[in-house]
């Protein structure tokens, strides 16, 4: 019995360790990607410049963060500066997308990828702290109903 026990307790304390060793190495390798992700804007502003002409839709939503100080600022700020595009400069968008896929230089093809990582890295922040918001109201709900319990329970009411 104790043996069984002790295994059990020791296959336990692996997928533990296991799974917070993971965790840790998804955030170092997130934040190194992300790291070279804002060292790659020197390239993609040198290249800017060759693309106004070509795709001024691309190159305007794409200077938007490469031609900023995002490097230094918080998530949040990134975040609270990203909006989305009107209908009109979205097609205008997606046709320059499309022209770019069939025609555009190998250059032109990284713009676009820096770009399209970084709309994918505000994105995913955005919908992890929105469920991280919803797990704070939740959290303040039940903290203001056991409170109003406890309240209730002691008024000593008597039930006879």
């Amino acid at each position: 019995m104790n043996n069984a026990s002790f295994l059990i307790l020791c296959i336990f304390v692996t997928i533990v360790f296991y799974v917070w060793d993971i965790s840790q190495h998804r955030k170092t390798l997130n934040r190194a990607m992300l790291k070279v992700h804002w060292q790659h804007k020197i390239f993609v502003n040198i290249h800017l410049k060759q693309m106004c002409s070509v795709y001024p839709m691309l190159s305007k939503v794409t200077a938007s963060f490469s031609q900023s100080k995002l490097q230094n600022d918080s998530i949040q700020e990134i975040v609270s500066r990203s909006k989305l595009l009107d209908i009109i400069d979205k097609q205008q968008l997606n046709k320059e997308i499309d022209d770019l896929m069939e025609n555009g230089s190998e250059n032109d093809k990284d713009v676009f990828i820096w770009y399209l990582l970084t709309c994918l890295w505000i994105q995913d922040y955005k919908y992890h702290h929105m469920k991280v918001m919803n797990i704070e109201k939740e959290t303040q709900k039940l903290k203001d109903e056991k409170s109003e319990r406890d309240r209730i329970l002691n008024r000593g009411f008597c039930l006879m």
